[in-house]
C-alpha cells in the first residue's frame, strides 16, 4: 500500500474518525517536541505490549510519536492491512469450507419468476378402485406405507364374484360333459349306431359348451381374476368363491385410503390411491404476455418456500389458456430424489427465458454486504482475502455481473465468503476497530 491511500495520517486513515484523529495527531506533535506524554493515550505507547496487541500496533504507534521519516508511515500501512483482510491457513479453509475461484466471463441467463405448484406425477399414480362390490374383511395397508406392485392391500367378501366364479365351474364341467357326448357320438357315428340327428346334437352341445365356458372366463378376467387364479379356483373350497383380492397395480406410497374393516364397498369410488412420488410435476402458471418467451426445454430453477432449489426443464406448454385464470400451463417434470417436495405444495418457478454474455461475473454466493458496500473478497499475493467493493448489474440465482472492482483473471472466494465476513468482524472486534 503508497503513502497516497493514506491522505491525512491525523486521522490514523479513518474517513469517519476525522476529529477524533486530529486531536491524537495533535497530542502526537506535542509529545515529540516537548519530551511530554500524550494525555489522551496516557503514555500507553511506552507501555510493554499485552497479548492482544499485535506487532503492527506498536510499530504504528511508535512511528507516529515523532513523525520523523518515512519508517512512521510504513508501519502505519501495516496497521491498515491487518485490519483489511483475513488470513487463514489452508486447513482453516477446509474446516469452513472456504473455496477460491478464478474469475472470468460468461453467460448469465435472464429469468421471470412466476407461481407454481406440485403436483403427482400422473403416469405414476393409481386410485385402485374395486372391479365387484364387497364387504372389506381384512385390510393390510394404511395410508403412508410403501407397498410393492402385486402386493395385497385389502380382502373383500364378494356375493357377485362368488356367482361369477360358480358360473365358471358350471361352465367347465358343462364342457367337460359336452365333449365326452360329443367324442361318443362322433365314434358311433360310422357305426350306425346313433343317428345323424344324435351327433349333430352332441356336436352342438358342445360348442355352446365351449362358448359358455369362454363368456365365463371373459367375466372373471373383467373383474381382475387372472389366468393363473383360474386355475387355483377349481380347487378353492366353497367358502373361498366369495374371495375378492385388491392388489397394488404399482410400487409407491400409499396416500389415501378411504375403507374401513366391516365397511360395504362400491365400484364406484378408489378404496386406495397409491403414488411413486420419486418423480413429481410442476405447474407453472404462464401469464398470457409472457407465452411467446416460455418453450419447451428452457431451464427452471425451483424454489420452495424453505429455501430448497432443484433444477429441471420444462415439458411441455399448453397450447389454450385457461377461461378461469386466464394463464397458460408450463410443466415441468422432476426428480424428486430426496423427497422434499410434496404434491399440494406452491413453490416458485425462476425459468431462463434469455442468456446474455457478462465479461465478469461470479457466483451469487460470493457477494456480501460489508459496510453498507457490495463487497467481494479478493485473495492477493500473500493469500491474504481481502474485501473488495464491487459495481454490480444483471444477476440470477447463480451468478451475478460485475460491471466494476474485478478483472478476469482475479481470485475470490466462492464458498464460505459469508464465514470469512465473520472473521474479518470478529478481528476488527478484537483488536478494538470498529470497521
Amino acid at each position: 500500500m503508497d503513502h497516497a491511500e493514506h491522505g491525512d495520517h491525523s486521522g490514523h486513515g479513518h474517513d469517519e474518525d476525522q476529529a477524533a484523529g486530529s486531536s491524537q495527531a495533535d497530542g502526537h506533535a506535542e509529545g515529540a517536541q516537548g519530551g511530554q506524554e500524550d494525555p489522551d493515550h496516557g503514555g500507553e505507547a511506552k507501555q510493554p505490549l499485552d497479548d492482544k496487541s499485535s506487532p503492527s500496533e506498536a510499530e504504528g504507534h511508535g512511528a507516529h510519536e515523532g513523525h520523523q521519516d518515512n519508517d512512521k508511515h510504513d508501519g502505519q500501512d501495516e496497521h491498515n492491512d491487518d485490519h483489511g483482510g483475513v488470513d487463514l491457513t489452508p486447513d482453516q479453509m477446509d474446516a469452513f469450507d472456504v473455496r477460491t475461484a478464478t474469475v472470468s466471463g460468461g453467460p448469465i441467463s435472464v429469468t421471470i419468476e412466476r407461481p407454481a405448484e406440485v403436483v403427482y406425477d400422473e403416469n405414476a399414480l393409481a386410485h385402485v378402485v374395486p372391479r365387484v362390490p364387497g364387504i372389506a374383511r381384512t385390510i393390510n395397508a394404511a395410508e403412508g406405507d410403501e407397498v410393492l406392485e402385486g402386493e395385497v392391500l385389502a380382502v373383500l367378501e364378494s356375493r357377485e364374484l362368488a356367482d361369477a366364479k360358480a358360473a365358471y365351474l358350471a361352465s367347465l364341467e358343462r364342457l367337460t360333459l359336452a365333449k365326452e357326448n360329443f367324442a361318443r357320438a362322433d365314434a358311433l357315428i360310422d357305426k350306425r349306431i346313433v343317428s345323424a340327428e344324435a351327433h349333430l346334437e352332441a356336436k352342438t352341445d358342445y360348442a355352446e359348451a365351449r362358448i359358455n365356458l369362454r363368456n365365463a372366463r371373459q367375466k372373471l378376467f373383467a373383474l381382475g381374476i387372472g389366468e393363473a387364479r383360474l386355475n387355483e379356483i377349481t380347487e378353492e373350497d366353497e367358502a373361498d368363491l366369495t374371495e375378492y383380492v385388491m392388489r397394488a397395480p404399482l410400487s409407491g406410497t400409499v396416500v389415501a385410503r378411504h375403507l374401513t374393516r366391516g365397511e360395504s364397498v362400491p365400484t364406484d369410488r378408489e378404496a386406495f390411491i397409491i403414488a411413486d412420488v420419486s418423480t413429481v410435476w410442476i405447474d407453472i402458471s404462464i401469464y398470457a404476455h409472457d407465452l411467446e418467451r416460455v418453450e419447451s426445454g428452457q431451464t427452471v430453477t425451483v424454489v420452495t418456500e424453505g429455501g430448497l432449489e432443484t433444477e429441471g426443464r420444462i415439458g411441455f406448454v399448453t397450447p389454450n389458456v385457461s377461461e378461469e385464470t386466464r394463464t397458460a400451463n408450463a410443466r415441468v417434470f422432476l426428480a424428486n430424489e430426496p423427497m422434499r417436495l410434496r404434491p399440494g405444495m406452491f413453490v416458485t418457478a425462476r425459468i431462463a427465458v434469455s442468456e446474455e454474455p457478462a465479461d465478469v461475473r461470479v457466483p451469487a454466493a460470493a457477494l456480501q454486504n460489508h459496510e453498507g458496500r457490495d463487497v467481494v473478497f479478493v485473495k492477493d499475493k500473500e493469500g491474504r482475502l481481502n474485501p473488495r467493493p464491487v459495481t454490480l448489474g444483471r444477476r440470477n440465482s447463480h451468478y451475478v455481473e460485475v460491471l466494476a472492482g474485478l478483472k478476469t483473471g482475479d481470485t475470490v472466494v466462492t464458498d464460505g465468503a459469508f464465514i470469512v465476513k465473520s472473521q474479518l468482524a470478529k478481528s476488527g472486534f478484537d483488536d478494538g476497530h470498529n470497521h
